[in-house]
């Protein structure tokens, strides 16, 4: 591809705000500012890192997030350690 690396992030970006907004997210000047019945502009991600990072999907997770908020959507990544996990999971509805 003839595309450097910044191209390609921005065009990436688009098309991550173009299917967001076909998904009935409401995108404006390239962030999206409202979620669709049902949706949410927030979203938390539990990775059982032991509280260290210590999970092959954390960084991917946490580049996701850094990504998502550039968008306009909070990605919160929660590392749990083994006791919060056991919670987490034993709450879960």
């Amino acid at each position: 591809s003839d595309m450097d690396d910044e191209a390609k992030y921005a065009a990436a970006k688009t098309a991550a705000l173009g299917f967001l907004e076909a998904a009935g997210y409401t995108v404006t000047d390239g962030k999206v500012t409202a979620a669709p019945e049902g949706a949410a502009l927030e979203y938390e991600l539990l990775i059982p890192g032991d509280g260290a990072g210590d999970h092959p999907s954390f960084m991917i997770c946490t580049l996701a997030s850094e990504a998502f908020a550039e968008l306009g959507i909070n990605l919160i990544v929660t590392d749990l350690t083994n006791s919060s996990a056991t919670a987490a999971l034993t709450n879960f509805q």
